[in-house]
């Protein structure tokens, strides 16, 4: 009895695992693929482990083996140091001696010193050697390679309180005297001293970009016989940017005081000046006194009644060499671009106003007037079809005019008439009306540069009705 229910049970537990057997069978595969991919994960862990490993050796041996670079140059430094405090006597006497040697050579005289929180001072408070400009070129200083701090006595100058009494409050507003003479000293003399160095130094003395700069200056003192000057682009190079409101304020400021002078432009030159328009603008910088300087690429072009009057270069805007010849050598810059009766597209006036502007940097040129026209004022989708070429391209000459850091003139006119000269009238950044003479319109190219009002605006213009 006892086998057969031993028996009995041993059926029970196999019918049991084979019950459980049958519960598991279906599962298999799953289970299968589960193990399967518990492997492979297994095996990518062991393989990213691996590969931190290494890159962590390799980080470990690059900075062992800058460590060991850092030493070195360590040692070095410590070398030099210890170079420099064992000959720390002998340079001591040497800066000395040159100290001695400035002092005699310095013309008697207390330097000038303001005392204002901030700015730059002008003067030193000891040392400051002073002379005359016609004294620097036979001074020790015109062959020293080394910038000296020297003050030309030519260009001393302290405004009175009567001379800041006779600037009218609009043009002061919040400005004080003690403003007005810093910039003078810090901006005005300090520009005039730099420049007069540069321009008097001996040329084996100059540094390379001082050597640019003297050749720049020579060229400009041709046309400013017997005048001392500066350039709105020498005082930008003192400033490090070009001149703001606030500091054109103090240059109106000095000029109402008649510090200052502001020459007038003498020679222009004209791209585009063989036009209809172009043609006007020439006559009437000519009937002005101007000189001017044409670039042309055909001489034929040049209307005879100013041919010798002017001076040619022959080439194309589209040439940065011959823009160059046609630019140095100016004071300012009048841009008449076009395409003559052609409305095909184009990229001519907006690379050759690039071309243009990047030579008036090179030669530190401030001062442009340029032509596109009045459909820029207009939404695109109003301009006829058939200028939409011409259009795209003086919309591409604007955006270069307007981000050239330059004092441009943008002067955008309507139909552009052959008519004689009527009374007309000007408005910013939109068109008085419909159509401009000829005549009139050449003149306003010239005119506009010399007024200051006019600077970095973008200027439509009209006959009156």
């Amino acid at each position: 009895m006892e086998e057969i229910v031993k028996t009995f049970d041993n059926l029970n537990e196999k019918v049991q695992n084979i019950s459980e057997a049958l519960i598991v069978l279906p599962h298999k595969k799953k289970l299968t693929e589960n193990l399967s991919q518990l492997s492979e994960n297994n095996s990518d862990a062991k393989k990213l482990q691996k590969a931190i490993h290494d890159s962590i050796n390799e980080q470990n041996n690059i900075l062992k083996k800058e460590y060991k670079e850092t030493t070195t140059i360590i040692n070095r430094v410590q070398l030099k140091m210890m170079l420099l405090l064992k000959h720390h006597d002998e340079l001591e006497k040497k800066q000395q001696n040159e100290k001695r040697i400035l002092k005699e050579i310095s013309i008697p005289g207390t330097p000038k010193v303001y005392e204002r929180p901030g700015a730059l001072q002008a003067f030193s408070e000891t040392n400051t050697p002073r002379m005359l400009v016609s004294e620097y070129a036979k001074s020790p200083f015109a062959k020293k390679r080394t910038k000296v701090q020297l003050q030309f006595t030519d260009f001393e100058y302290e405004i009175t309180d009567d001379d800041f009494a006779r600037i009218p409050g609009y043009m002061k507003g919040r400005a004080v005297l003690s403003e007005l003479q810093g910039f003078l000293d810090n901006v005005i003399i300090r520009t005039f001293n730099e420049k007069y160095q540069i321009l008097h130094k001996q040329k084996l003395s100059l540094k390379p970009f001082e050597v640019t700069l003297q050749t720049m200056f020579k060229d400009q003192t041709k046309y400013f016989e017997g005048f001392k000057f500066i350039t709105v682009g020498d005082i930008a190079r003192v400033l490090g940017k070009n001149v703001d409101k606030k500091n054109d304020r103090f240059l109106q400021m000095l000029r109402h005081i008649q510090l200052i002078q502001e020459m007038s432009l003498s020679k222009l030159a004209i791209f585009g000046g063989t036009g209809m328009t172009g043609s006007c603008a020439v006559k009437a910088a000519l009937e002005k006194g101007k000189k001017v300087k044409l670039l042309v690429r055909d001489e034929s072009t040049v209307p005879n009644e100013f041919k010798d009057k002017v001076e040619i270069v022959k080439g194309d805007v589209l040439n940065q060499s011959d823009v160059d010849k046609t630019v140095e050598g100016t004071d300012a810059v009048i841009i008449i671009l076009g395409t003559r009766n052609s409305l095909a597209p184009t990229t001519m006036m907006s690379e050759g106003t690039k071309n243009i502007i990047e030579s008036m940097k090179k030669f530190g040129l401030r001062k442009f007037s340029a032509c596109m026209s009045s459909f820029l004022f207009m939404e695109p989708d109003k301009v006829p079809k058939m200028f939409n070429d011409l259009n795209a391209d003086h919309k591409r000459m604007l955006e270069i005019v307007t981000k050239s850091d330059l004092e441009y003139r943008a002067v955008l006119p309507p139909h552009i008439a052959d008519e004689p000269s009527a009374e007309y009238t000007t408005l910013y950044d939109k068109s008085p009306g419909r159509s401009i003479s000829k005549y009139d319109l050449g003149a306003f190219f010239v005119e506009c540069l010399e007024n200051n009002d006019h600077a970095q605006k973008v200027i439509g213009i009209a006959t009156k009705k």
